[in-house]
Parts: C-alpha cells; sequence; structure tokens
C-alpha cells in the first residue's frame, strides 16, 4: 500500500463523505491523479462510493467502507 493509498482512507474517516477533489487536495495529489487512485481502491474494495437516495444524481461521496 503507498502512502496515498494509507493516508486517503484516514482522511475519509477524518472527514466522512469528502468528495473526490477535497480529498486529492488534502492527500496533496491533482484531482485526477487521486481519481484515478480512487478507483483502483473501489475496484479493491478499500473505500466505497455510496449511491444517492434520488436516481438520475452524480455518484456520491467517498467514504470507508461498511
Amino acid at each position: 500500500m503507498s502512502l496515498v493509498q494509507w493516508d486517503a482512507p484516514r482522511h475519509l474517516h477524518q472527514n466522512p463523505g469528502a468528495s473526490l477533489h477535497d480529498l486529492a487536495r488534502l492527500t496533496f495529489q491533482t484531482d485526477q491523479s487521486f481519481g484515478s487512485l480512487a478507483a483502483r481502491m473501489i475496484d479493491r474494495g478499500l473505500i466505497e462510493r455510496r449511491v444517492p437516495a434520488h436516481h438520475g444524481e452524480c455518484p456520491g461521496p467517498l467514504h470507508p467502507p461498511h
């Protein structure tokens, strides 16, 4: 696990529901770099994106897995 992969869940616990942009800023990454990292972490079950209550909305914010 890289330093950024370790740091992202820590920031999620401190900032539940943080946006990709917020997490990129907190981990000193670009939005694009953090988006790629988040996609890999979602695929591995390290973080999850919760679906909003209303259909047709943008994907929800990131969260640590349950």
